[in-house]
């Protein structure tokens, strides 16, 4: 047998209000759980939709591994990625990187834009930069352009 109870109901005995505290509760939980579903959902869908346009997503780890097997093994350098925010970087950006950016701006399947850099452990960066856009809702983050 279901219960219905009115959302506005006034409780008078103790029974009563255990039972309609009890019942707020369980919608509460429900629509968070539903709101949460519908927000991976969304994530979900942003990141196959953005895979579509501009190709594979990696993790962060992923991400710096293929950006630190870019630059060739010297002995005793650990090759190292070097992550900074697209409005800190201090070098010219190509103007083919800058309508690549643009364009994944427009799209609004990113929150941030990063330049990765590889490095040697100790030593300043190597040029060979990427532009590197991650997916709003997720961990994963898609290459935009690299240049040299």
């Amino acid at each position: 047998m279901d219960l219905k109870i009115d959302r506005n109901v006034v409780a008078k005995t103790d029974e009563e209000k255990s039972v309609v505290s009890h019942y707020r509760a369980t919608l509460w939980g429900q629509q968070t759980a539903l709101e949460r579903e519908k927000e991976r959902e969304k994530a979900r869908s942003r990141q196959q939709l953005a895979e579509a346009e501009f190709g594979l997503s990696y993790s962060e780890d992923e991400m710096s591994n293929r950006v630190r097997k870019s630059i060739r093994i010297k002995l005793s350098k650990q090759r190292v990625a070097n992550w900074s925010s697209v409005e800190g970087y201090t070098q010219l950006i190509p103007e083919a990187a800058l309508i690549k950016l643009a364009v994944a701006q427009r799209s609004g399947f990113f929150d941030i834009f990063h330049i990765v850099e590889p490095r040697y452990s100790h030593l300043p960066a190597v040029s060979d930069p990427w532009l590197v856009g991650s997916i709003a809702g997720t961990a994963r983050h898609i290459v935009i352009a690299y240049w040299d």
